[in-house]
This record gives C-alpha cells, sequence and structure tokens, in this order.
C-alpha cells in the first residue's frame, strides 16, 4: 500500500511538473506572439509614415519646379518658403519645410577640384565663426579635413597624426563632405558647436554661391568683411520676407514692405552702397564671385506622426534651370536636434 500511494504520488507530481512546463512554454509563446505582433504593427505605421513622408517630399518638389517657371530668382516669399499649419491626412499629421541650401556657405567651396585650399571661401568661413563667437581656428581644422594633403594648417589644423592618436583612432577624409553631418568628425567640432554652425552651413556637391534673397544676417555679413550688421539688417528689413525660415527668426515675420526681391547681384551691390558701404571695384568683384539671387539646392524637412510612429525625413533636391527637380539624397532622422523649421 505505502508502495503504491508512493507511487501515485511520484506520478501525480509528474503530472503537475508537465502541465507546469506547457502553462510556460505556452505564456511564453503567447508572449512571443504579441511581441511579434507588436513589432509589425510598428513597422506598417513607420512604412506607411514613410510613403506620406514622400509625398510631403513631392510637395516640395512641385512648388520647386512651379517656382522656377514664374521667375529666375529666389526669395521667401515664395510658394516654396510658405507655412501653414501642420496638416492632418487621415489618422497622420504631415508638418515640414523647404529649406533653400544656397542660403547657406557650402563648406566644400573651402577646396578647389585639385584639393587645394581656397583663399576666398577660406575667408568666409573664418569671418562666419567670429560673428558666431567662435573659435577662428575651426576653420583650419575643416580645411584640412578637406584638402588632399596630409599636413596640418594653421595652430588648429589636425591631420591623420592627430586623429590616429585618439581613443578611438580614424583618418581624416581628405575629401568633399558627402553630408554636413560629418563635420562631427572634426577637431574641435563638439555637439555644442556643431548645433551653433548648422543653420548657417551645408555641404553640397558643387561649387556653390550664397543666395542674397535667402540668407541669413550673418550669412551675409560674411560675405565680405565691409558688410556691417547695420548694412546686413538694413538689407534684410527691405527684402521680402513673409515666410522666414531664417537661424535668427522663431516666428514668420512680416516687415511691410513691398520691394521685390534682388534681381541681380549689382542691384544687391547698389544697396549695399546706399546703406553706407564703401566698395571698391576689387570688392564689388569679390561679392559677384560668392553670391547670387536664385537658387539650385533645397532641403525638404519632413515630419510624420502616424499613432506612436514618428518618421522624420530630409531630402536633398537639385532643381536645373527648366525647374526639373532630382532628389540627390535621403536621410531619416530619429530625432531633431533643434526646430525643424517653419511647416508648409
Amino acid at each position: 500500500m505505502h508502495s503504491l500511494a508512493r507511487s501515485q504520488g511520484v506520478a501525480l507530481i509528474t503530472v503537475l511538473l508537465v502541465v507546469a512546463l506547457a502553462t510556460i512554454a505556452t505564456t511564453a509563446m503567447v508572449s512571443r506572439q504579441q511581441m511579434d505582433i507588436r513589432l509589425t504593427q510598428a513597422r506598417l505605421l513607420l512604412e506607411q509614415a514613410r510613403h506620406i513622408a514622400l509625398a510631403g517630399e513631392g510637395l516640395g518638389r512641385v512648388l520647386l519646379s512651379q517656382d522656377r517657371k514664374k521667375n529666375k530668382t529666389d526669395d521667401l516669399s515664395e510658394d516654396w518658403a510658405m507655412s501653414t499649419p501642420p496638416l492632418p491626412i487621415d489618422s497622420a499629421q504631415i508638418m515640414g519645410c523647404v529649406i533653400d541650401q544656397n542660403s547657406r556657405f557650402n563648406l566644400n567651396n573651402l577646396i578647389t577640384a585639385q584639393g587645394k585650399l581656397n583663399p576666398a571661401a577660406s575667408g568666409q568661413l573664418q569671418r562666419l565663426l567670429q560673428l558666431l563667437e567662435l573659435d577662428p581656428a575651426l576653420a583650419n581644422a575643416i580645411e584640412d579635413w578637406l584638402d588632399a594633403d596630409i599636413n596640418p594648417s594653421g595652430s588648429g589644423g589636425a591631420e591623420d597624426d592627430f586623429y590616429s592618436s585618439l581613443p578611438q583612432a580614424y583618418r581624416s577624409a581628405n575629401r568633399a563632405l558627402l553630408d554636413l553631418s560629418e563635420l562631427r568628425a572634426v577637431r574641435g567640432i563638439t555637439p555644442e558647436i556643431f548645433n551653433t554652425l548648422e543653420p548657417y552651413l551645408t555641404a553640397l556637391p558643387s561649387v556653390t554661391k550664397i543666395n542674397v534673397n535667402t540668407a541669413s544676417e550673418l550669412n551675409l555679413q560674411a560675405l565680405h568683411n565691409k558688410i556691417t550688421p547695420t548694412a546686413a539688417k538694413t538689407l534684410l528689413d527691405q527684402r521680402p520676407t513673409a515666410n522666414s525660415a531664417l537661424p535668427e527668426a522663431n516666428s514668420p515675420v512680416d516687415n511691410g514692405t513691398s520691394q521685390d526681391a534682388f534681381q541681380n547681384i549689382d542691384n544687391f551691390i547698389q544697396q549695399l552702397v546706399s546703406s553706407g558701404v564703401s566698395l571698391t571695384a576689387s570688392d564689388k568683384s569679390q561679392i559677384r564671385q560668392s553670391a547670387d539671387v536664385s537658387s539650385d539646392y533645397f532641403q525638404t524637412r519632413v515630419i510624420v506622426t502616424l499613432g506612436a510612429a514618428h518618421y522624420i525625413l530630409y531630402s536633398l533636391l537639385y532643381r536645373d534651370n527648366t525647374g526639373a527637380t532630382r532628389v540627390l539624397q535621403r536621410a531619416r532622422r530619429e530625432q531633431l536636434g533643434q526646430t525643424i523649421c517653419n511647416p508648409f
């Protein structure tokens, strides 16, 4: 009897263990299935958000194409630069803007096709750094990152010798920047400095000029050492600014002026002289080489919110003289370091 009771007890314990193991396995399977379902739902939401973001990019391309067929100049009162409230699309919300990349200083202007330093562009960058109250020696490090040689320049220069000595060693690029984010790898560029510089800089695949109709006050001052803060402010106040995505502005500005955008650079130079800036023939020539009144490169920035999904898409666009646009680069951003821009 004792042996039978003992056997029945062992059998009962075995059954209970089997049931417990089966319960644990079932719970794990259900939990994994629920996780897979959530991951699939998240992927579907992100894919939907991506397509909506591409539609926002497409809207920007249409506005830019239509604008080129209207005129050959670009300013912030045009349709592509206008701001509207965020747009609801079914259960999603889309907001974004078009930013004129020719309104910013192109870092790839610093180096010629032969990999040599461009003195005029270097001076422009140094003036911009000074205006932002940053160390002008940062220009040396940026130039070394781009130029073809391996010789450090100036007090702030850095080449392979410096970068290879870091705890996480790497080498200098010695080529043009493919994206402005590469600037983070340059000696002396901290996250705080990068965020300060970002609204004023760009990295474009060809030599570009600053569009004086869309440039910020500091980018205008950096064009030439004779352009004073007062003159730059006067120029900003007199040109159309129905929508301002400039770094210095936090909201759209309507200055009440009816003055048209600068139609050519001579018109811009005349306005400088009228503002009290004394320019020699050489000064005027230098400004003509660095400035323009139209733009070829733009960036669309689109944020899509769909449920718990947030999709941020930056697209670099090139527009030719006929108005045709093509996408040169797309990048998904995980988060925004600062305000994206005014919504379109």
